[in-house]
């Protein structure tokens, strides 16, 4: 089944105003979104809160706010792997102060509306292969570089990893045979989040610089070619290509897009990946150039994860489908 085939199955589907949620390492952003289209939104720094109950209580607040008595089903992002079952999240993300135990339930409850819990990268690559620049493609690969990275798959309709962004955590380093591998925030060594996210970057710049700026403010230095953010962007390219080549071998045809806070320096920094990618040794040599031009900028930005948290939800609440359910 091609994505047009996916994308035209879903519009077959009666209309439905459907809540959305993305909650990163530096927003909560919450939306009402019906066929793709963003009717109402809100972002709210998550430095405002330091418990689950407090994120529950404000997000509930937003959503009376939307005045949205019609809409009886949710879907929000975290940026951790999520319990299919339940759709709570498993454990705390390395970004975050707290984590998220009761969060589901309470703002259910207070919100009046079935909510479920997906992985961000897989809301995102939803996002993007339903109505961004994978939707007239098959197989969809999410590189998502804000304060960590998420990496997900969408293959015609099926999801690959649909747990968790797993593919941010392939090994860029061997830990085996290099002990200075970087500790990843999962308590692993050598993952690419710990060479690629905006954190990383961060972190890189700090060390060769003794300034802490964040993820964004080294991309914007780089476009201001600041030969540090230069060194350290290129530095985080170079590794992203590796688990680009990483991605490229479990699909062959897919098309990566690139999004994220990080990605939103846009051009230059998609043509730093490309010369990345062209590099001898990265990809088989007949595929140099294939791959390179098989990897894009998101056209959705952050509205991805929102998007596709709300056809998640969507498929999820099957008693809407299914009213005997």
């Amino acid at each position: 089944m091609n994505v047009c085939t996916r994308v035209s199955n879903y519009a077959a589907r009666p209309a439905r105003r459907v809540l959305a949620g993305d909650i990163g390492g530096t927003n909560l952003r919450l939306a009402v979104v019906e066929r793709g289209a963003i009717e109402k939104s809100v972002r709210v720094p998550m430095k405002e809160f330091s418990s689950p109950q407090a994120l529950a209580e404000r997000s509930a607040l937003e959503i009376s706010r939307f005045g949205i008595n019609d809409v009886a089903v949710g879907g929000i992002g975290f940026p951790c792997p999520i319990d299919e079952k339940s759709g709570e999240p498993l454990f705390s993300p390395p970004n975050l102060s707290f984590g998220f135990e009761g969060f589901i339930d309470a703002l259910s409850r207070a919100a009046g509306m079935r909510i479920f819990g997906f992985n961000d990268a897989r809301s995102a690559v939803m996002g993007e292969a339903m109505f961004g620049a994978g939707r007239e493609r098959d197989v969809v690969i999410w590189h998502g570089i804000g304060t960590g990275y998420g990496f997900a798959i969408v293959d015609g309709e099926q999801e690959i990893f649909p747990r968790a962004n797993e593919g941010g955590h392939f090994k860029v380093v061997n830990p085996i045979l290099d002990r200075s591998a970087k500790e990843c925030g999962c308590g692993a060594r050598g993952c690419a989040e710990a060479y690629v996210s905006g954190t990383a970057m961060s972190e890189h710049y700090f060390q060769l610089t003794g300034n802490r700026l964040t993820g964004e403010e080294v991309g914007a230095a780089f476009l201001s070619k600041n030969e540090v953010a230069v060194k350290v962007v290129h530095q985080a390219m170079a590794y992203l290509a590796m688990n680009i080549s990483t991605g490229h071998a479990l699909t062959l045809n897919g098309l990566h897009v690139l999004g994220g806070g990080v990605a939103q320096i846009g051009q230059p920094l998609l043509d730093t990946l490309r010369i990345m990618l062209r590099s001898p040794g990265v990809v088989s040599w007949p595929r140099q150039n294939d791959l390179a031009s098989k990897v894009v900028l998101s056209e959705l930005g952050d509205d991805a994860g929102l998007l596709g948290a709300a056809v998640l939800a969507e498929t999820r609440d099957f008693s809407f489908y299914n009213p005997v359910l």
